[in-house]
């Protein structure tokens, strides 16, 4: 993916984009998570919807100054791993991730059809505060928070499997700047607190850094990401209990 030597050379404005992402948006995320912690217990906690929208802006204006920045250096869109290709790699990169999205999204039809399945997903997410909260409740957050499961999807890729593995494979090679990548995608999501939700988070990670470096592109990082991140607010807004008391058949129809 960003092999090809000799790489293009850094910017001002590319540096300024890589401590944006690589120090400032980890810092961000995790101080407006305490001051949102803080906000709830003194009462006066924000609308889950506000916080959906502020992720979605914050996500596309920094993926637009991205973009914006290198297309304004002259680089191709490609090299940033926007690309697709009739490579086996690629195919075989994108087979697996329709493979392991779907898999993962045939949960959404057991967390329907089963209360117990439900029950278990409501235990897990007792213990994960950090997750539970950000998750929706309602017909609106869940809508909402398919925009932010799509937004990730896109986004998050561009930014942390493309421009800044690109960034830091300036100082090493590319294996180490994707796992130095990893590290700082990981740490931007430490407001889901527990080990085990930052593990799942570090696992899907790496699971996407591997398929971006074999494909060359971030085309099948994107399509898993987003199907992730759909499926996981599908279950969760399927396993609220007001579907308990109503018969499987129907529970799924409350979700439309």
């Amino acid at each position: 993916m960003f092999q090809a030597p000799p790489l293009a050379p850094l910017t001002i404005l590319d540096f300024g984009l890589l401590a944006l992402i690589g120090v400032g948006m980890p810092i961000y995320c995790w101080i407006e998570h305490q001051r949102e912690l803080k906000r709830k217990a003194e009462g006066r906690g924000r609308l889950l919807l506000f916080e959906y929208w502020q992720t979605i802006f914050m996500l596309w204006v920094s993926t637009g100054l991205v973009i914006a920045v290198w297309v304004s250096s002259g680089r191709p869109l490609g090299h940033l791993g926007l690309t697709t290709s009739s490579n086996p790699w690629f195919l075989g990169a994108l087979g697996c991730a329709m493979a392991a999205g779907l898999a993962y999204g045939a949960q959404v039809l057991i967390i329907r059809r089963s209360p117990r399945a439900r029950q278990q997903l409501r235990r897990v997410l007792a213990e994960q505060r950090g997750v539970s909260t950000v998750l929706p409740n309602s017909l609106g957050e869940v809508r909402t928070f398919r925009l932010v499961a799509l937004t990730a999807g896109v986004t998050e890729e561009i930014l942390f499997r493309g421009f800044l593995v690109w960034g830091l494979a300036h100082w090493m090679p590319v294996w180490a700047a994707a796992a130095g990548a990893l590290l700082i995608f990981t740490l931007s999501h430490l407001y889901q607190e527990t080990p085990r939700a930052l593990a799942g988070v570090f696992v899907g990670g790496a699971i996407m850094t591997a398929l971006t470096l074999i494909s060359g592109s971030l085309i099948p990082a994107m399509l898993l990401h987003a199907l992730v991140d759909l499926a996981g607010g599908e279950m969760a807004w399927i396993a609220r209990p007001a579907n308990d008391d109503a018969p499987a058949a129907l529970a799924g129809d409350q979700c439309d």
